[in-house]
């Protein structure tokens, strides 16, 4: 007789319903009982941290003879090189705002939001602001993790969202939600109103963007997310949209930004402090501040810039999930927020490409499926990613023009 074996099915294997959260195993370690919403960000975080941290640190170290410090990153954080390369270039700017405000015209291309609250540690827990601007940037990175899976797992589910942030997190440029920058409270704003919005809590949708704005006026682009949920939801019909109080929701934002403006000229005494700022600062002076692709590649041979090479070959990454965000119509509400922002940055901002497509995060839903399908191959091309981001941070936190 035949010896059988009865084979339990894999129910671990299995793909929850992208509507469906994964439940959280009621017995068992203190791990065990987190959210799968914090395993895996937390997981990356302290990965991505340590990396770069050690990076800073041996990159530094291992060039003290040759190198005796960029001028481009904060004095005070000289003596500890583990740290230097994590406040360099716009970090001053930011540095500078929480110790001075706003005292010049040129200090106005700053969006408060940073440096508010790296001012608010110093006031309350007297943590140094070169290092509160860190802290602030790292925290928001970490519940940007958190808000971006939440957000993947609920549209195409949990695979997609482990694969798509796993992606984000080694995409080339995403250092930059790790230093000094805006970037990260960009992306978490950004993330949690689409999210807020897709759960029809469109008001709420509108205050978070509406601090996303004071973080980095372009967050503001994520707006045309909320604004298909809002579509989608209650259909077209013009009574059903603009009668209803949620349309507030799509107010906000604007708001926040009017009343940023209303500062600034109450200050300086112009309406548009915020371009002459940006066009009085060493980018503005270089006629660089709103370089466009074509203009990047009209004067690539004769400016010695090998940079932005590379940040137009890793930007076709996020175009590539762009394009592919139209594909599928319950994507749209990411499709248009990311379109929108990479034809900003494709058109004026090709001069620091690689740091915009860097937050241009709804691009890298479609990436992690796409690496999900491939398990073989997604390892060797995220490890590559990965090594060139620890590349580009070497050379960040060396003052090279990685900005």
């Amino acid at each position: 007789m035949p010896l059988r074996i009865h084979i339990p099915p894999l129910r671990f294997l299995r793909e929850p319903s992208p509507q469906t959260p994964d439940k959280i195993p009621p017995s068992g370690s203190a791990w065990s009982r987190v959210d799968e919403a914090w395993k895996l960000p937390i997981a990356l975080f302290v990965i991505t941290r340590v990396a770069l941290v050690a990076c800073s640190y041996m990159g530094l170290v291992l060039t003290l003879r040759t190198f005796d410090g960029s001028m481009k990153c904060l004095p005070e954080l000289r003596a500890h090189p583990a740290m230097q390369s994590f406040c360099c270039w716009d970090c001053g700017w930011f540095h500078r705002a929480a110790i001075e405000g706003f005292p010049t015209v040129e200090s106005a291309q700053v969006f408060p939001l940073l440096p508010i609250l790296a001012w608010l540690l110093k006031t309350l827990f007297f943590i140094p602001r070169q290092y509160g601007l860190i802290i602030v940037a790292n925290l928001a990175s970490l519940a940007s993790y958190s808000v971006l899976f939440r957000l993947f797992r609920r549209l195409e589910g949990t695979s997609a969202a482990r694969w798509g942030l796993t992606a984000l997190a080694a995409y080339p440029f995403h250092f930059f939600q790790a230093v000094g920058y805006s970037e990260s409270l960009m992306v978490l704003t950004s993330a949690l109103a689409v999210l807020l919005a897709l759960d029809g809590r469109h008001l709420r949708a509108g205050l978070a963007l509406g601090f996303g704005v004071l973080a980095r006026h372009i967050t503001l682009f994520a707006g045309a997310g909320l604004l298909i949920a809002q579509i989608r939801q209650r259909g077209i019909h013009p009574k059903r949209l603009l009668l209803s109080r949620d349309v507030a929701g799509l107010v906000i934002p604007f708001l926040f930004l009017g009343a940023w403006v209303v500062y600034l000229h109450a200050r300086f005494h112009s309406w548009t402090v915020i371009h002459d700022a940006r066009m009085a600062s060493w980018w503005g002076q270089m006629g660089r501040a709103y370089w466009g692709v074509v203009d990047v590649l009209k004067l690539m041979p004769y400016d010695r810039h090998p940079e932005y090479v590379f940040y137009l070959f890793f930007a076709l990454i996020p175009l590539a999930g762009t394009i592919a965000l139209f594909f599928r119509q319950r994507w749209f509400e990411l499709a248009f927020s990311a379109a929108i922002l990479l034809f900003v940055c494709f058109s004026s901002g090709g001069a620091s490409l690689g740091r915009y497509t860097g937050s241009c995060w709804p691009a890298f839903l479609p990436v992690g499926i796409w690496l999900g399908r491939r398990p073989y191959l997604a390892p060797i091309l995220l490890g590559g990613l990965m090594l060139f981001q620890g590349l580009f941070f070497f050379l960040h936190g060396h003052g090279f023009q990685i900005v």
